[in-house]
């Protein structure tokens, strides 16, 4: 890791502030489903732009709490989903087109805080929960609710299952160049060939795997190389940081 990186991270993680308001939530899904999660709030009285996090991983829970103390350092509303479903089962092996309702539902939750500004709200994901960020065009499961679209999405080695051309929010993708579960070459082929109305960024790590940005992480998952990477989870926050700040705020 670069000295540079490294005292920018330093800097990052001295703005997480201490004691973070958090509370365990829930709302309604679809049909008769509730769903949970997570919020947390900065301090102040003042309208916050919102996050959805969704976990990629439920033995990854801590690591998805730190975000939550990052992002409301910067200023955010999260509100981090769990990832067991409704039916107690992992929300993981449903299809992404599935799992974008939870992201609309949440949105929807969100919206109706008097601390969250309805049209400042935005996505972080993580793995296949990232991937369902790419299908959430929220119209579709809020018929007759006046809409903003998501303000922007982060994801965090997603698989790229459909094209990236013609996407309702500015979108930024962090990837490992090694990734084996969510192929890099993937993003690639899908990436827009033209100039689109909404910015779409995807920074490729050289050497990092799936995981790269979860520390303590080295293992095998079904086959798939999960492993850490400081200098690149040192770089992504860098970069979700900038990039939130540029169409969040």
């Amino acid at each position: 890791m670069t000295k540079q990186i490294f005292f920018a991270v330093l800097l990052v993680i001295g703005m997480i502030p201490p004691g973070t308001a958090s509370e365990l939530v829930t709302f309604k899904g679809s049909g008769q489903e509730t769903l949970k999660g997570k919020l947390s709030k900065p301090e102040g009285k003042e309208t916050f732009p919102g996050l959805i996090l969704l976990p990629g991983f439920n033995f990854m829970d801590k690591y998805y709490d730190v975000w939550s103390e990052r992002l409301a350092g910067w200023g955010y509303v999260t509100l981090q989903l769990n990832g067991v479903g409704p039916r107690g089962q992992s929300s993981l092996s449903a299809p992404p087109s599935q799992r974008a309702q939870d992201v609309c539902y949440a949105k929807g939750y969100l919206s109706g805080l008097p601390f969250v500004d309805p049209k400042r709200i935005g996505v972080i994901g993580w793995s296949q929960r990232g991937s369902s960020t790419l299908a959430a065009l929220c119209t579709t499961f809020l018929p007759g609710q006046p809409e903003d679209p998501l303000r922007a999405v982060v994801t965090f080695y997603p698989y790229c299952f459909r094209s990236l051309t013609g996407l309702e929010f500015p979108l930024l993708i962090l990837i490992g160049e090694l990734d084996n579960l969510s192929p890099v070459a993937t993003c690639l082929e899908r990436m827009p060939q033209k100039k689109t109305r909404h910015e779409v960024i995807l920074k490729v790590y050289p050497g990092a795997n799936h995981c790269f940005d979860v520390e303590g992480v080295n293992r095998e998952y079904m086959g798939y190389r999960l492993q850490y990477n400081p200098a690149a989870a040192a770089d992504s926050i860098i970069q979700v940081k900038a990039f939130l700040t540029k169409h969040m705020k």
